[in-house]
């Protein structure tokens, strides 16, 4: 059950709605598109959509793909880029919307068959294999991930964001050091990003560079202080090190931010074992077990070996919780 919470990818927000088919022309449809006006987008695209003119009706069933999309019907959304794809195979535009959609749809490999025909018609815009670079991490192949996100960087070598998620995709490699220098040089392009301290934090931690780690950590939690992660990873840290004092203020402050959380507890509980204060510690390890059940997280073989518990490891709470042998 102890562990370290890791990163998440950064997922860099929507497409933006006014990437339109025809940047050249205008029409009332596209112009609701780029008011976000979804509703009235979809009316008139709809009505555009039956002109006798294919590269009308090709634009129509673009923008009502990214109206629908903005009104939340992604099966919809998904239905009229197909259609606009059909009146024009070679809008790259098309294809990458469609996969946003189908990325959003949790429906990764289709994103990927549609981002890779984009990046086919158009090799240029570095959004293409940025997401394209998320579904292949999503789905666990780090390798392709990371070289989309190094294709990003070559096309926008200010992308913070794919710095960040090819730090998370070589840390998920075990290759710590290039995850720190990549995760070092999203703290660099935005000092005010509290994901990348704490992403650089994780493999330091790993590392044995403890020091270092709670200055990271540090870092996140004065620019984002209501996440509970950064609090229970710094409380880990500080455990290791040996300043009790420390840890449970972290894991409280963790509980406090999140009440679901179970490692928050167990951390409690085991600084009160260590601490030799069997009352307290059972408290907290009985509801970090409630909890953890109720979710179907819990490492019973880490908890058996976990040096910090020998205290309360002959007590009632502890026999009581455990599984029967």
């Amino acid at each position: 059950m102890k562990q370290i919470l890791a990163v998440v990818l950064i997922f860099a927000g929507l497409l933006s709605s006014s990437a339109v088919f025809a940047e050249e022309t205008w029409s009332p449809c596209q112009e609701f598109v780029n008011r976000k006006e979804y509703r009235a987008a979809i009316r008139s695209c709809t009505s555009e959509a039956k002109s006798w003119d294919k590269g009308t009706r090709a634009a129509a069933f673009f923008n009502l793909g990214v109206a629908y999309q903005g009104a939340g019907d992604l099966d919809q959304s998904i239905s009229d880029y197909s259609e606009a794809i059909a009146l024009d195979p070679k809008n790259d535009k098309a294809f990458y919307h469609r996969g946003f959609v189908h990325h959003l749809k949790n429906e990764f490999t289709l994103a990927i068959v549609d981002y890779s025909s984009a990046i086919k018609l158009n090799p240029d815009p570095a959004s293409y294999y940025y997401y394209r670079g998320l579904a292949y991490q999503t789905i666990g192949n780090l390798d392709q991930a990371i070289s989309d996100y190094t294709k990003v960087i070559e096309l926008d070598s200010g992308n913070e964001e794919a710095f960040y998620n090819r730090g998370t995709a070589e840390q998920a490699k075990g290759d710590l050091d290039q995850a720190i220098s990549d995760y070092t040089k999203a703290v660099e392009l935005d000092p005010k990003s509290s994901a990348a301290y704490f992403g650089r934090a994780f493999p330091r931690q790993k590392k044995g560079d403890l020091d270092q780690a709670i200055a990271d950590y540090s870092a996140a939690v004065e620019l984002n202080p209501k996440d509970y992660r950064y609090y229970y990873n710094r409380g880990t840290v500080y455990q290791a090190k040996g300043n009790l004092d420390k840890a449970i203020e972290d894991y409280f402050e963790a509980s406090q931010l999140n009440p679901q959380s179970e490692l928050a507890y167990y951390g409690m509980a085991d600084v009160y074992s260590l601490r030799n204060k069997e009352e307290e510690a059972c408290k907290w390890f009985t509801k970090s077990l409630q909890i953890g059940l109720k979710k179907g997280n819990v490492d019973w073989g880490f908890i058996e070996k976990d040096p910090a518990l020998e205290n309360i490891r002959r007590s009632s709470c502890y026999t009581r919780m455990m599984p029967q042998k």
